[in-house]
């Protein structure tokens, strides 16, 4: 019999599955105990032992099973949470990437925002299924959690842009909660409003934060170097020419000689009012365009010529249509345009011509003579004549030739109907030759003059 015991406290002790506690086991472990120690000091011992690494799993298990991280977070009162800093115009990034703003809890206490609902300007939204931001801390809101599209901003919570969007120029951001607002920030042209630099409160207060004067611009780059700090305490705002609308009077962050509030680009000391344009997505100039560059030959071709307008004078009627067929912004500055004695013009013009645009360029803007339209740059009649019979049209710029057009009899001649290029020459080669032009076709303006100025040309059949 007492080997029998033996044996089987030995069991029970060295299998695994026996040892694992459940309801009451500490109980029964006793019970054991008691039935051996009289037989076996020792194996009371090891069975004792047994018992308190259970005691001790039982705690440990316990407290891993615990996953509820709202456990003990309040929910949120109104001016509990306060909208503390908006990105909504960043200069780096496309908006539906790099928008974001950040909320800041003001409380000593873990805030529950289980629920949360937050609305724009034209109470589109989303709801926030689970999330707490602890006390004393920041939760930043974003269109994309990725940095690598975001420019680099550490988002918390990600939102999808296009249903929730912070307006440019006027917007709201709404943080509701059970149908109480928590806090409302509305914004206008009397906020700070410079592209990449976020809107950043100045004191945390959720009253304060509706007036515009409690705002600035950030000065602090973040990620790929728009201005904020998305996550982090806010910068400083001195209450003087960064508040209200303005910003960056007197700072110049990146040392290029140019203070923030004239720089495009007020943390790249690269890109400046008059820095010269590279391929390389920038504004580089600050001239409000992207990579445009001066054109080379065949980017510009003439398109369409108004030699002979009938009944219009020539002196008002005459005009020349030139397009962009290169596939990037092109700068019309310099541009010389000459006829067949070469006399002619020099564009003087901040102008960029997109891809696949045209251009008009005519002797009058008065709509009342030159046949009711509208160019878009105008010369003097005395600089640049088209000859009625045999002349050139000459695009060039520093002396080297973009296009030329040189027409003569066996183009169309037809008085009050324009030399019009068929869309399918639209190649600095094929528009030296007459078949690829007709006479316009449709009419324009109050002269009945036939042609398509600033408009797609007709098919010539």
């Amino acid at each position: 019999m007492s080997l029998f015991l033996l044996f089987a406290c030995s069991m029970l002790v060295n299998n695994p599955s026996e040892r694992k506690d459940t309801a009451g086991d500490t109980g029964d472990t006793g019970a054991i105990d008691g039935d051996t120690d009289t037989e076996d000091t020792e194996s009371d011992a090891d069975t004792d032992a047994d018992a308190d690494a259970d005691a001790d799993a039982d705690a440990d298990t316990d407290t891993d099973t615990d996953t509820d991280t709202n456990s003990g977070a309040e929910t949120p009162s109104p001016g509990d949470l306060v909208i503390s800093e908006i990105m909504k115009n960043p200069d780096l990034v496309d908006d539906d990437f790099g928008e974001w703003f950040e909320v800041t809890n003001q409380t000593g206490a873990a805030l529950r925002l289980d629920g949360l609902e937050v609305l724009d300007n034209d109470d589109d939204g989303f709801v926030v299924d689970t999330l707490t931001v602890p006390a004393r801390g920041r939760l930043v809101f974003g269109a994309s959690t990725d940095t690598a599209l975001n420019g680099g901003a550490p988002v918390d919570f990600g939102y999808d842009a296009e249903v929730f969007k912070l307006g440019n120029d006027d917007g709201r951001i709404t943080l509701r909660l059970a149908g109480v607002d928590l806090d409302v920030v509305s914004y206008d042209g009397t906020f700070p409003d410079e592209k990449g630099r976020s809107l950043n409160l100045a004191t945390l207060d959720a009253a304060e934060n509706d007036a515009a004067a409690a705002w600035c611009s950030a000065t602090s780059p973040y990620g790929d170097g728009d201005l904020g700090t998305p996550g982090a305490e806010n910068d400083t705002c001195d209450g003087g020419d960064d508040t209200g609308g303005g910003g960056g009077e007197d700072i110049d962050t990146d040392g290029d000689g140019t203070l923030d509030v004239d720089d495009c680009e007020p943390t790249n000391a690269a890109a400046y009012p008059g820095a010269t344009e590279r391929e390389n997505r920038i504004d580089d100039d600050c001239d409000g365009n992207v990579d445009e560059r001066a054109p080379t030959a065949g980017d510009l071709l003439v398109t369409e010529i108004m030699k002979n307008p009938d009944p219009t004078s020539d002196d008002y009627g005459e005009w020349f249509e030139i397009t962009n067929v290169s596939g990037d912004l092109l700068e019309l500055d310099g541009l010389t345009v000459t006829d067949a004695g070469g006399t002619g013009i020099t564009l003087s013009t901040p102008d960029v011509l997109a891809p696949a645009t045209p251009y008009v360029l005519a002797v009058s803007a008065d709509t009342s003579l030159n046949g009711g339209f509208t160019p878009d740059y105008t010369y003097a009649v005395a600089d640049l004549r088209l000859a009625n019979s045999d002349d050139e049209v000459v695009l060039s710029l520093g002396g080297a030739v973009i296009d030329e057009v040189a027409y003569d009899s066996t183009f169309p001649d037809d008085s009050g109907k324009t030399l019009s290029l068929d869309p399918r020459g639209y190649t600095a080669t094929l528009n030296d030759d007459a078949d690829q032009w007709c006479n316009g076709d449709g009419t324009y303006g109050t002269d009945g003059n036939q042609g398509t100025p600033g408009g797609i040309n007709d098919l010539c059949d």
